[in-house]
């Protein structure tokens, strides 16, 4: 596999991971102000 192909689907893996906990800590945010 090309090296280029290779650090795209890191970084694209990367940026999903760092989405993921972005949400988790807004949707936790929310919960602490609704209640």
């Amino acid at each position: 596999m090309d090296n280029s192909v290779v650090i795209a689907w890191i970084r694209c893996k990367y940026s999903l991971i760092l989405l993921l906990i972005y949400v988790k800590q807004l949707m936790r945010v929310s919960q602490q102000f609704s209640s």
